[in-house]
């Protein structure tokens, strides 16, 4: 058996393969080497634009482009006839550290490479991982490789803001793949223009959904974005705005959100103002009940005691949602109070 076999044979036990039929990706690496050279997987322009000539999808493209930079990639595919199964195993070893890819991912680069390099021949697809827990996608992404797409993106999406152009008339085709691989500017991006470039709740609640996975990675516009739409939908989702805006949103507050917080604040203290005069309105009904002012006294400290019931729901709901409105707490008491003295001038 040749050195090309026996480290075939390794490769294949390496990953867990049985099947012989090449995948397209393999077809395509095969494609570039024969006809480009391997040196060609080392311009990453080029490499790019040779991907895409074969067919390659673009997330697929950026992830080959992820591994073309892990240590070890060149000498790889440039001296494939001194390459050991201890090479292949300190590539995978260093594509684990370096570009974020899970292992299934690694492996069907690497045979892609390795076919293409003539370091092994035709060996087949790997069975996705079972673990649900493991994506396929990269969690640890060099920035060079996306920051002109998202800086031009930026830009347009600044510019579309500005003039008021509708957002989903932009190209997205940049970003598409940044937002499956999870990087959270993109996610932010394609989030802002989901949910503000549309009208359909659906679009909407993908547009929150994507801004609410690049404000957990730690994306502070997404974060205060989320502030800005709880804050519009009302006093209602004033709670969940205050913790976005003092959150990680604190580090992209605008005068504009700024001016949200204080609103917000003003309306905790006013709730609170309104409940304790409540208080001091059911203090009175009582004395009046008591002493017989203009009220049955025993159907007067019944509906006090109702009154004080409502109340006391008024507080609860204040200390578990200080911003939302309690007016309805006041104003059903004195319908109470209201209700009392009618049936109390009838008797």
């Amino acid at each position: 058996m040749s050195l090309v076999d026996d480290i075939r044979n390794d490769l294949v036990e390496y990953a867990g393969l049985e099947d012989d039929s090449p995948t397209d990706l393999d077809v395509a690496m095969q494609r570039i080497v024969s006809e480009h050279g391997a040196e060609a997987m080392l311009d990453e322009d080029r490499f790019r634009v040779l991907m895409g000539e074969c067919g390659v999808s673009e997330l697929d493209i950026r992830k080959a482009l992820l591994l073309a930079k892990v240590d070890g990639f060149g000498e790889l595919v440039t001296n494939s006839g001194f390459c050991a199964q201890a090479d292949l195993d300190r590539f995978a070893s260093n594509a684990e550290l370096q570009s974020g890819l899970n292992r299934y991912e690694i492996v069907r680069f690497l045979r892609a490479f390795s076919l293409a390099a003539g370091i092994a021949y035709e060996y087949g697809e790997p069975s996705p991982p079972s673990d649900s827990l493991v994506q396929e996608r990269a969690f640890v992404v060099p920035e060079s490789l996306y920051n002109n797409e998202l800086q031009s993106f930026g830009n347009s999406l600044g510019k579309a803001v500005y003039n008021g152009s509708p957002l989903l008339e932009l190209d997205f085709k940049p970003i598409e793949p940044l937002v499956e691989m999870g990087i959270p500017l993109a996610k932010h991006y394609m989030g802002y223009c989901l949910l503000h470039g549309s009208d359909d709740a659906s679009t909407q609640n993908t547009g929150i959904t994507l801004l609410s996975e690049a404000a957990a990675a730690g994306n502070t516009q997404a974060m205060a974005e989320l502030g800005d739409y709880y804050y519009c939908l009302g006093t209602g989702s004033w709670t969940q705005a205050y913790e976005c805006y003092t959150g990680l949103g604190a580090l992209a507050l605008s005068s504009e959100r700024q001016t949200n917080i204080l609103t917000i604040l003003n309306r905790k203290s006013a709730n609170s103002k309104t409940l304790i005069l409540s208080a001091g309105m059911l203090a009175l009904m009582l004395l009046a009940a008591l002493f017989g002012f203009g009220a049955n006294i025993v159907l007067g400290i019944l509906f006090s005691l109702a009154s004080a019931a409502v109340l006391a729901l008024g507080f609860m709901h204040f200390r578990k949602s200080p911003y939302d409105d309690v007016y309805v707490f006041p104003v059903a008491i004195f319908v109470l109070w209201t209700i009392s003295m009618a049936i109390s001038s009838l008797i």
